[in-house]
C-alpha cells in the first residue's frame, strides 16, 4: 500500500502516507476480529502486522492567516448552503463543499480532518489546557490528544528560536 496503492482517482504507482495505510490495517484488524470473535476464522493475522510509522510532517495544517482567510469566505457561503438544512447529506458533500470554500478563499487543500489538527495546535498556542482541547476533541485522554494532534508550526519554531536567543543573550540562536 505504501508503494503501489493509490487514492481512488490518484496517478498510480505513488503508494498511499503511512496514515492511510495505518488507517486501513486499523478497520481490517478490527473486521478480522469480529469474523475471530464469531468463529468464522481461527485467528487474526492482521493482529501481526506493524503499522508504518508517521511523522507530523506528514500532517498539514494551516496557517492563522489560512484559518481566517477560510472562515470568511466560509460565513459567506453559509447562507448559501442553508438549502440543504434539513435534508439528509451524503458524508462526501462535506468534504467537497470543504474543498469548495478552500479553492473559493485561495487557500492550499487539506484533507477535511486535518482541520482538526489545526484546531487543536491553535487551541494549545492559545494557552487553552490540554485537558481541554482533549475533551474538545472527544478524547479521553490529554497525553493522546497532545501527541496525536497538536503540532509545532513554523511560528513556533521561530518563538522557541528567540526565547532561547533571550536565554543566551544573543541575537539568533542558529
Amino acid at each position: 500500500m505504501l508503494t503501489s496503492g493509490r487514492r481512488r482517482g490518484g496517478k498510480a504507482g505513488t503508494g498511499l502516507s503511512a496514515w492511510s495505510v495505518r488507517l486501513t490495517l486499523g478497520r481490517l484488524t478490527a473486521a478480522l476480529e469480529m469474523a475471530v470473535a464469531e468463529r468464522k476464522i481461527g485467528w487474526n493475522p492482521a493482529r501481526y502486522v506493524k503499522p508504518p510509522e508517521h511523522t507530523p510532517r506528514q500532517r498539514a495544517t494551516w496557517t492563522k492567516t489560512e484559518v481566517r482567510t477560510f472562515l470568511a469566505v466560509a460565513d459567506a457561503d453559509r447562507l448559501a448552503a442553508c438549502w440543504r438544512l434539513g435534508r439528509p447529506v451524503h458524508p462526501e458533500w462535506y468534504t467537497d463543499e470543504f474543498h469548495r470554500v478552500s479553492d473559493r478563499a485561495k487557500v492550499r487543500r487539506i484533507r477535511l480532518h486535518e482541520s482538526r489538527h489545526t484546531t487543536c495546535s491553535l487551541m494549545e498556542g492559545g494557552h487553552v489546557p490540554a485537558s481541554i482541547i482533549a475533551a474538545w476533541a472527544g478524547h479521553y485522554s490529554a497525553a493522546f490528544t497532545m501527541a496525536t494532534y497538536v503540532h509545532a508550526n513554523p511560528e513556533d519554531l521561530a518563538a522557541g528560536r528567540d526565547a532561547l536567543a533571550a536565554i543566551y543573550g544573543t541575537e539568533e540562536a542558529r
